[in-house]
């Protein structure tokens, strides 16, 4: 798992996928570990989801943190098949456009570009 972000993302030849779990009972999918779903108590099994998917909300960080530099663009990004994970851009995102995970950046951090 990748310190800091609590994401565990691994590129593959088709793209990077973003381990996590998935309630058995469809309630809840989560990119950090989950044994049993905290809405209504089912297990949770490990699976994986594309980095696909919509711009929930993105930022400028204009402090720099540890080894993250100042100026540094940010977005929540909520995966087609999955849940809301945090990513760097090289551009801020429009609200509600469609990106794709390319990479893995700083501190593993998926990193996503329009789509």
């Amino acid at each position: 798992m990748n310190e800091g972000y609590g994401i565990d993302a691994v590129e593959t030849g088709d793209g990077v996928l973003v381990r996590g779990y998935r309630c058995t009972a469809g309630c809840l999918t989560s990119a950090s570990y989950l044994a049993r779903c905290p809405e209504c108590g089912a297990a949770a099994v490990a699976t994986s989801f594309r980095g696909e998917g919509t711009v929930w909300s993105a930022t400028v960080l204009r402090i720099p943190n540890g080894d993250f530099p100042a100026d540094r663009t940010i977005a929540y990004v909520d995966l087609d098949d999955g849940p809301r994970v945090l990513c760097e851009t090289h551009e801020p995102p429009e609200i509600g456009s469609r990106v794709r995970i390319t990479g893995l950046g700083l501190a593993g951090t998926p990193v996503v570009r329009a789509a």
